[in-house]
């Protein structure tokens, strides 16, 4: 080998590097949550700004909106090969909540709560399901909207990138 000749690490390169990302943030305070829709309908109803009902009530809605958002949880997510989608999917047909487990699990590299701190655990199927029987059930609809998502990105970005993607000029 010349002293001309690049090199590369290829696992480096081939893991996971070529799969889209994406992030998604729920929130768990469900009760405050059901406060603040409760509040906003109440406060449909009052338009001046400057009477004493609709101080307090805007009061109580930056009460609850703040601890909405101190409950904020944003989980980080890559796609992965459509050949462990194929794996997962052969493996468990027959039982949807293995397999979205299973899919998080494959897919999800973080979960950053609202102060920032992370947690970059190797997140196993256990604690995928931990997360979907724990995590409000929207919320963890909208994780699981996103994992899927990523993988069919993942699934269509391999059927369209072929040999012959490229123009010949």
């Amino acid at each position: 080998m010349s002293e001309d000749t690049k090199t590369f690490d290829l696992i480096k390169t081939i893991q996971g590097r070529a799969y889209p990302e994406g992030e998604v943030t729920v929130y768990l305070d469900e009760a405050s949550i059901h406060e603040l829709h409760a509040l906003s309908e109440q406060l449909k109803y009052h338009t001046n700004e400057q009477t004493k009902a609709y101080k307090e009530l805007d009061k109580k809605v930056k009460e609850a909106t703040k601890a909405i958002e101190k409950s904020a949880l944003t989980f980080k997510m890559r796609g992965v090969a459509p050949s462990i989608i194929n794996l997962l999917v052969d493996k468990h047909r027959e039982n949807s909540d293995v397999l979205q487990d299973e899919l998080l699990s494959a897919t999800l590299y973080a979960v950053v709560d609202a102060e920032g701190a992370e947690d970059r655990r190797k997140f196993s199927v256990e604690d995928c399901k931990a997360i979907r029987d724990e995590i409000p059930l929207a919320a963890y609809a909208k994780v699981s909207e996103k994992a899927t998502d990523l993988n069919m990105g993942a699934a269509i970005y391999d059927q369209t990138i072929d040999a012959g993607f490229l123009q010949k000029s």
